[in-house]
């Protein structure tokens, strides 16, 4: 997401989308324009005030550690390194083929 600024401690967006995800992601709705340096940007949440109270409310839990959300943090689970076995595959042997015994024929004086 690319922020313009923070405008006491709530990042404005260049659009719509990342100030409404933002929004979303902090508990709020909508959004609301800023302007800065001749820049119109996005700020999530219906207006400023609301805004700033999520930011004011995310940083208390940080400090007291706790969270707003009722869903525990996700840890990331490592993935253990092995080495891999290799089991070598045994094809069945297959039946014996059956040989036969042609019989010998003998030319003729006649050269047939």
């Amino acid at each position: 997401m690319s922020v313009i600024i923070n405008i006491d401690g709530v990042p404005l967006f260049n659009t719509k989308i990342e100030a409404r995800i933002w929004a979303d992601k902090n508990g709020l709705t909508g959004f609301h324009e800023h302007t800065h340096q001749d820049v119109v940007g996005y700020m999530g949440g219906d207006n400023h005030s609301i805004a700033r109270q999520t930011i004011g409310i995310n940083n208390f839990n940080l400090r007291n550690n706790t969270s707003q959300s009722t869903t525990p943090p996700q840890t990331a689970i490592p993935t253990p390194t092995t080495t891999p076995i290799i089991v070598p595959i045994i094809a069945p042997i297959p039946p014996a083929f059956e040989t036969t015994t042609l019989p010998i024929i003998e030319e003729d004086e006649g050269g047939y």
